[in-house]
């Protein structure tokens, strides 16, 4: 529900939660059953998702910060474009905007493309993939250690 709402942090919280609540369960059968084995990979296990998520939660509040960055310049740049006269070239070389009222075209209604925008936007999507990629990555990955911890009788 959480990531619905667009918290992606809060879910990953609450799935951070969930993961380890099932593997503290998984430790404490192996615990009764005394089996150390089992035990220290349970131990193992739990300590790995810790450090999956700390690196995740790091990850998340860098993407943050570097988009509300992103933002920030963007604002900035739309407030320098606004104070321009329209339709004239922009003799500042920062600026990553192509009016095509500069190329002479003729009768063309002047349009303005912000590369700025498009790259943020595209930024924005490789980011969701790269997390969409990791989040698979490590669920695999977690998959694939309960999956040998009952292969191995855990």
């Amino acid at each position: 529900m959480a990531r619905l709402k667009g918290d992606d942090s809060v879910a990953q919280e609450l799935e951070q939660k969930r993961k380890l609540a099932e593997l503290e369960e998984k430790l404490a059968k192996a615990r009764e059953r005394q089996n150390t084995a089992e035990i220290s990979q349970y131990e193992r296990a739990i300590e790995l998702q810790r450090q999956i998520y700390s690196e995740k939660k790091r990850q998340y509040e860098e993407d943050k910060k570097a988009q509300a960055e992103r933002e920030k310049e963007t604002i900035e740049r739309r407030k320098k474009s606004d104070n321009k006269q329209p339709g004239k070239a922009s003799s500042d070389s920062s600026s990553n905007s192509i009016v095509a009222n500069d190329f002479n075209l003729g009768e063309l209604p002047p349009v303005k493309v912000n590369t700025d925008e498009l790259a943020n936007k595209f930024m924005s999507l490789l980011e969701k993939e790269r997390d969409k990629t990791v989040k698979f990555t490590l669920n695999t990955f977690m998959d694939d250690i309960e999956r040998e911890a009952k292969a191995r009788g855990y």
